[in-house]
């Protein structure tokens, strides 16, 4: 037994199986009989074993035929099947879409164009993964996801760049801590104050943790007007923009968020804009995908997307 059979040689059989004729079965196939009879004694001599009985009124199944019949069908029900994923992932109907952005691309950009993205395509499986930039930058490196959308420039000889958003990394404090400092507060509860490097010092420091792409901003915005972190009167390091946001609003100190993270509250007068001279807060919000990588339909769908909504 050779087994060197393969799908045409059970597509052939499976039809004479149904229509229970070699004619019937190369009409439906739209091949010539001779064509058929090929395949059937090629898939005989391959298995070693007679499958059809042939007589001028009907082909029957021999035993060794009726054994193969279940899974030769069960064999191009799975053909039919993987052309029809395929056809579906290539015209971005089906399959999973795997995303990562940083925690304000994540919160703030990424689930509008997913959710656009998936009204076209209801039977996406959408995976968004949102962590910090070095994280979300290793796992597209580690190929676990598409893109990646971060809040800085990205730079690697294995990355494909765009820019498809602006943001600014804003100084924020609640007005009770800025009072407790010995501030005085514009009544406008929007209005942003102008403040020395001397007298931010004053106040306590709200970073992010290693890794987060605000943290990075903020600590080489100082670095540029020679302060560290440990110069503060005390720092307090928090986990996401979330726990940072609602540690200044309770009054802790001063922390540096995106403006997408903000602007709420700074609406609501529940934190004040510190305008430092010469701090330079500005930054991309950066779309990367890996150099060489065959985006997914979906994906690029997304990347598309991404880019025309950019500044």
């Amino acid at each position: 037994m050779r087994e060197n059979f393969g799908l045409r040689e059970l597509e052939a059989f499976v039809t004479i199986a149904e229509c229970g004729s070699f004619t019937e079965a190369a009409r439906r196939l739209l091949l010539t009989q001779p064509t058929i009879s090929l395949r059937i004694s090629a898939l005989e001599k391959s298995l070693s074993a007679k499958l059809l009985d042939r007589s001028r009124s009907r082909t029957r199944l021999t035993p060794a035929g009726e054994a193969l019949l279940p899974h030769a069908q069960a064999a191009l029900r799975k053909r039919g099947e993987a052309l029809a994923a395929v056809r579906e992932l290539k015209e971005g109907r089906a399959g999973p879409l795997r995303v990562g952005g940083s925690s304000i691309p994540g919160a703030y950009i990424l689930p509008s164009c997913l959710a656009a993205i998936k009204d076209r395509h209801p039977g996406l499986e959408i995976q968004l993964q949102v962590a910090d930039t070095d994280t979300v930058l290793t796992t597209l490196r580690a190929g676990e996801i598409e893109l990646a959308v971060v809040g800085r420039r990205t730079v690697g000889r294995d990355l494909q760049t765009h820019e498809v958003e602006k943001d600014r990394v804003l100084a924020l404090a609640a007005p009770r801590c800025l009072t407790d400092h010995g501030f005085s507060i514009p009544r406008k509860k929007n209005a942003s104050m102008s403040v020395t490097t001397e007298e931010l010092l004053r106040l306590p420091l709200i970073l992010r943790e290693q890794g987060s792409a605000t943290r990075g901003l903020a600590i080489k915005g100082l670095a540029d007007h020679a302060i560290r972190p440990a110069d503060f009167a005390s720092l307090l390091e928090v986990p996401s923009n979330t726990v940072a946001l609602q540690a200044a609003i309770a009054g802790l100190g001063l922390t540096f968020l995106s403006s997408f993270a903000a602007r709420g509250t700074m609406a609501l007068g529940e934190l004040r804009s510190l305008e430092i001279p010469g701090f330079n807060s500005d930054r991309p919000i950066t779309l990367a995908r890996l150099k060489g990588r065959t985006l997914s339909p979906a994906a690029s769908e997304l990347a598309e997307l991404l880019k025309n909504e950019s500044p």
